[in-house]
């Protein structure tokens, strides 16, 4: 029998949580911030994380992302089997793959390069 994971929480350290919050849409339109919402940003992070398998401890200065725009339990069939290996909550290793994701982002942005230029066919 296949013990039950917890769901846990989602979070990211603070400083990616404000960096997040700057890549939200706003009025001005020369900025590279091509999300909706810190969920839908935390969404595109997970999954460049999760694309290049980097994961990233996040510290003891975090923030909660909001559980009911990104439900851990609906990415349970692609991440539970890590979750029983690392012992870990499906939100602490999807927020742990979503911090990774930004830093990512962030690094990328330093170079000079847009966001939406880290969508790809391969990784």
């Amino acid at each position: 029998m296949t013990e039950e994971l917890k769901t846990g929480s989602l979070q990211l350290s603070s400083e990616m949580h404000g960096f997040i919050s700057n890549l939200v849409n706003s009025d001005s339109s020369s900025v590279d911030n091509p999300f909706d919402s810190i969920v839908g940003g935390f969404r595109f992070a997970f999954s460049l994380g999760h694309l290049h398998g980097k994961t990233k401890k996040i510290g003891t200065s975090s923030q909660t992302v909001s559980p009911r725009g990104f439900v851990a339990k609906d990415y349970e069939v692609l991440i539970a089997d890590e979750c029983r290996a690392k012992d870990i909550s499906l939100g602490g290793l999807i927020s742990e793959y979503a911090e990774a994701g930004l830093e990512m982002i962030a690094e990328h942005q330093t170079a000079g390069g847009l966001i939406l230029d880290l969508i790809s066919v391969e990784p």
